[in-house]
């Protein structure tokens, strides 16, 4: 009398063979597919590029062009660090004198177009020494605030003829560009290009008035970093 085997249910459920048959399909294709992918791509030959930076040529002025609602303006802070340089050079400096020295300038009453620049000392205290340097404070002037903003086709061309006072050989133009001046930026900067001007932008929104540090008290080069 023969026995018939039984099996397990969970013998029938781990049944894979079909799976196995599937996947091991599915590699052979894969491989083939890599395979001519390879042999066919053997001949094709690529291009890879990248920027090459360039730094600005020593002696280069940063001229600063704000673009806000207002419209373009052009922020010379060089021409007023160099008149105040040249006080510097001329008089004695020191901790006690900083102050005079910057209600000097300040008489000078220096501006240009849009702006008004004055001096101020501040003074840090770090226990038991204090440290004082200087600030140049940059204001707009009272008559330009609340002028609509011009089409941009006007602006720019406004823009490009102060770029024709410029030497595009010893100019660099950093423009500094409000949230919601873009358009008017990119059209200003085009126009800078086809000039033959070196440009660079950084996005900024600026409050009046502008705090620019100048370093120390000493009379030597100052460098200006906006705050």
């Amino acid at each position: 009398m023969t026995r018939s085997i039984r099996r397990s249910k969970r013998s029938q459920l781990l049944q894979l063979d079909s799976l196995m048959d599937i996947l091991t399909c599915t590699v052979g294709i894969m491989v083939v597919v890599a395979m001519f992918s390879a042999i066919e791509s053997s001949d094709i030959q690529f291009q890879l590029f990248r920027p090459i930076w360039k730094e600005p040529d020593e002696g280069m002025r940063f001229r600063q062009v704000l673009v806000s609602e207002e419209g373009l303006r052009t922020m010379d802070i060089d021409a007023p660090v160099a008149e105040f340089v040249k006080l510097l050079s001329e008089s004695d400096v020191t901790y006690e004198t900083m102050p005079e020295l910057a209600d000097a300038f300040n008489k000078k009453r220096i501006s240009d177009e849009w702006f008004n620049y004055s001096m101020e000392v501040s003074t840090t205290f770090n226990f038991p020494a204090s440290t004082r340097s200087w600030v140049l404070i940059v204001n707009e002037k009272s008559s330009n605030r609340g002028v609509d903003q011009n089409p941009t086709e006007i602006e720019t061309l406004r823009f490009l003829e102060r770029l024709r006072h410029m030497d595009s050989k010893e100019t660099w133009v950093r423009f500094l560009v409000a949230p919601e001046s873009i358009e008017l930026f990119r059209a200003a900067r085009q126009v800078a290009l086809d000039a033959g001007f070196l440009t660079g932008w950084d996005a900024l929104d600026f409050t009046f008035p502008a705090r620019v540090g100048l370093g120390g008290g000493e009379s030597g080069p100052l460098k200006a970093g906006i705050q």
